[in-house]
């Protein structure tokens, strides 16, 4: 899918771990690893399960060693090896390769190579739109939680919290309160980045089409101020709309 060689691995002593994760960062390539980490604004110390990071780079300052991530949709950090040691952990079986079982280790790594046929930044940005475009506009979703992904997903929420609220269903409407913790919060993540994204990917296209990426990050950035479901949901349609007409510059 991602048209890149890519190689997982799934049982990795620690020393073996980190001299791969070392290789691969040296030699350009990019990896991916679950970590156990807590943000600000998210109840509890650690999240429940752990989120996958993307390093791009090992640094030393004076005698630390510290690995440069990015934790999508909380943004970048910069973790010393031992804190990296101690926070990088076993994926949940949601997060690996359909049918797979859950890791029994504590290493698990994917590294991800160039693509062997070189793309432009244009093409590189059409591609990334037109996946934004088939996940908003998913018809289906398998997920453990209340929510499903994109336009289907804000519909059915607020048609669970007026069917829930019609019934006075307590015990449903505290379920799907959960929306206001950690789902809104990755939900304002996400956008931010992509509003980040489209900002700098507007300048690889035509002066229309650039227009149309600027105005869907504005778009993207508003929903951080917006409460109402609707207006949220209207807003992404929008961004569909907008995204669905760059698209065409293929």
């Amino acid at each position: 899918m991602l048209g890149c060689p890519v190689e997982t691995e799934w049982r990795l002593s620690q020393a073996a771990a980190f001299q791969r994760l070392r290789t691969a960062l040296e030699a350009g390539k990019v990896c991916m690893l679950p970590l156990q980490i807590s943000f600000p604004g998210v109840s509890g110390d650690t999240l429940a399960q752990p989120l996958w990071a993307v390093a791009t780079e090992l640094t030393a300052i004076g005698e630390q060693v510290l690995c440069r991530l990015a934790v999508p949709p909380f943004g970048e950090m910069l973790l010393p090896a031992e804190e990296l040691d101690e926070k990088w952990q076993p994926a949940r079986i949601t997060l690996q390769p359909a049918s797979e079982a859950p890791s029994d280790v504590k290493y698990p790594l994917i590294v991800i190579e160039r693509p062997p046929r070189f793309l432009t930044h244009q093409q590189t940005v059409l591609w990334a739109i037109g996946n934004a475009i088939e996940m908003m506009q998913a018809t289906s979703a398998s997920s453990e939680s209340t929510v499903y992904p994109g336009l289907q997903g804000l519909q059915k929420l607020a048609a669970d919290l007026a069917a829930a609220n019609a019934a006075d269903d307590g015990v449903r409407l505290m379920e799907l309160s959960a929306w206001e913790g950690l789902p809104r919060l990755s939900f304002i993540g996400s956008r931010r980045a992509a509003a980040d994204f489209l900002n700098q990917a507007s300048e690889h296209f035509l002066p229309d089409q650039a227009a149309l990426l600027t105005e869907t990050a504005v778009l993207q950035a508003v929903q951080e101020d917006l409460q109402v479901l609707a207006e949220v949901q209207a807003v992404e349609q929008q961004v569909v709309n907008n995204l669905e007409k760059v698209s065409g510059a293929r």
